[in-house]
């Protein structure tokens, strides 16, 4: 009986080494795949944040239609394209800080 559970146990223990290193190697792959992912990632929340924020902006706008204020819903509309241009673009948003920073510290 006891050397049936033996080799029972050195059974469980390469299972276990073999699922272990599978795993090892696997995480590995994943590290590699990893670098791209975050870039897609990154891009996919962007995108994702512009639409979003032209969709608050039109529902903003289109209430204000609603209550006749022509005039909150054209600078609603504007502030609204600009945000959601500078999500889009975040280079851009880059570019204006390091310029704002050269002229308060140069």
């Amino acid at each position: 009986m006891k050397n049936n559970q033996s080799k029972r146990e050195k059974v469980l223990k390469a299972i276990y080494a073999v699922m272990t290193c599978s795993l090892l190697l696997f995480s590995n792959v994943q590290v590699v795949h990893a670098v791209g992912l975050g870039k897609r990632a990154a891009d996919a929340i962007s995108v994702e944040l512009m639409w979003g924020a032209l969709i608050v902006t039109a529902v903003v706008v289109l209430t204000a239609f609603a209550k006749k204020a022509y005039i909150q819903a054209v600078i609603t509309a504007l502030v609204g394209g600009l945000i959601a241009f500078l999500i889009s673009n975040l280079g851009k948003i880059k570019a204006i800080g390091e310029s704002i920073g050269n002229i308060l510290f140069p």
